[in-house]
């Protein structure tokens, strides 16, 4: 039994446009954090929300901050976040060192 394989068409435009969103996102200029501390960023985005633009998100998380103690469990929950910073050319460098990769 033979089966054809299809070939993918796509439209040099389409491509090259997804090419420079590629190359957008991987110099990081189209998802640059608002927050310098990761922790703050990943606060604001589980408190605030990520649609709506600046403004809105930062509405909305000082309004569910500032709700009162008994009426703040109907919103939202205790968070903690702990923020884990590795230190990526530490583990390349000794990872190709290790053969094990450290067990």
């Amino acid at each position: 039994m033979r089966v054809k394989k299809k070939r993918l068409s796509i439209k040099s435009k389409e491509f090259s446009l997804v090419c420079k969103d590629l190359e957008r996102r991987k110099q990081g200029e189209s998802k640059k954090p608002l927050d310098e501390n990761s922790a703050t960023h990943v606060i604001r985005n589980a408190l605030g929300g990520v649609s709506g633009g600046i403004e809105l998100q930062y509405e909305r998380l000082k309004e569910s901050l500032q709700l009162p103690p008994g009426m703040a469990r109907h919103y939202r929950d205790d968070i903690t976040v702990v923020v884990i910073h590795f230190n990526e050319s530490y583990l390349s460098s000794n990872a190709e060192s290790e053969d094990h990769c450290g067990f």
